[in-house]
């Protein structure tokens, strides 16, 4: 009997080891701001149009307002952000440029986790108005950004389109903004810079300017970026502000040496005395000098007659005595 149970017990644990385990679903990953662009730029390429230009402003921008779509509970509006901003506040407080005929046109969904791309582009974003955004034909500079809130997703796209007498500005590829790696197209449309003259301390200061970036003020005054970042304790992943003063170089002042007087020549450093002569008159060997002191030929005379004088003292006392 006891056999019977340890049999039955081997069965037992070698059925449950056969058993297929429940396969667990691998975890939703959200797509990257970046692949939202990528997706946004093939659509547009598919209808004869030229890929948006990636603004790193415009990405600070996008994800900033997603990150904070993602913290709201209940009811809200997508287009509306922190302190009741819109696309274009956002954008101009960041320091992105304040033109004439300028318009950020803004994107905004939140999806289940489960959605993909060409649900959020061709379904969500299906309609004329959205469709507009990211096929416009003024379009120039985009940003992305993505945010997880619980099982859904939060997506916002900021296209900047330019409109009347800002025209189709340049996008080069630039160090105009830093901490992003190179190879991104960053808009060029740029607050001319007037260079500062230094101060009494010889310190160049520049007050910046809406619409003007390191890039711009550097190559203005002739100097490195890195220069501007190490004078003002900037790192590679600051940005700078409109009315933020920088220090971009210190000038050298001429030095000024203080005049000093060396008996009665005055001394400077600009110019050198003119020559002048001090003549001592000679002193005669029999003057008197020193307080009325006699001179050593005086003193010699004085020793030879007293000498005389004792030496007849002497002759006459020894002439009295031997008498």
């Amino acid at each position: 009997m006891k056999r019977k149970w340890v049999a039955l017990s081997i069965v037992i644990l070698l059925g449950c080891c056969a058993m297929p385990k429940p396969v667990q679903a691998a975890p939703q990953r959200a797509p990257t701001a970046y692949e939202l662009i990528d997706a946004v730029n093939a659509f547009r390429i598919s209808k004869g149009l030229a890929p948006y230009a990636i603004d790193p402003i415009l990405m600070i921008a996008a994800q900033t307002h997603a990150e904070y779509l993602a913290s709201q509970t209940g009811q809200y509006s997508g287009h509306v952000g922190e302190g009741g901003t819109d696309a274009d506040a956002r954008a101009a407080a960041l320091g992105y440029p304040q033109v004439p005929g300028l318009d950020i046109n803004e994107n905004w969904a939140s999806l289940p986790a489960s959605e993909d791309l060409d649900t959020l582009l061709f379904t969500v974003w299906g309609d004329d108005q959205h469709t507009h955004t990211m096929l416009h034909q003024m379009g120039q500079h985009v940003g992305a950004g993505v945010a997880v809130s619980g099982d859904n997703v939060i997506y916002v796209l900021d296209v900047a389109a330019f409109w009347g007498d800002a025209g189709l500005t340049q996008q080069p590829t630039s160090d105009a903004y830093p901490g992003l790696t190179s190879g991104v197209s960053v808009s060029q449309y740029m607050a001319p810079v007037e260079a500062a003259e230094p101060d009494a301390a010889g310190k160049v200061i520049h007050q910046v300017l809406q619409g003007q970036t390191l890039w711009s003020i550097a190559t203005a005054y002739g100097v490195k970026i890195d220069q501007i970042r190490q004078l003002n304790g900037l790192t590679s992943e600051s940005m700078i502000y409109t009315g933020q003063k920088l220090l971009i170089k210190i000038i050298p002042t001429p030095s000024q040496v203080p005049t000093t007087t060396v008996g009665i020549f005055p001394v400077s450093s600009s110019a050198s005395p003119p020559a002048q002569t001090i003549t001592i008159p000679a002193v005669p060997t029999s003057q008197q000098v020193k307080g009325g002191q006699p001179s050593i030929d005086d003193q010699w005379l004085i020793i030879a007659i007293l000498a005389v004088a004792i030496l007849g003292f002497i002759l006459i006392f020894l002439g009295q005595r031997s008498s």
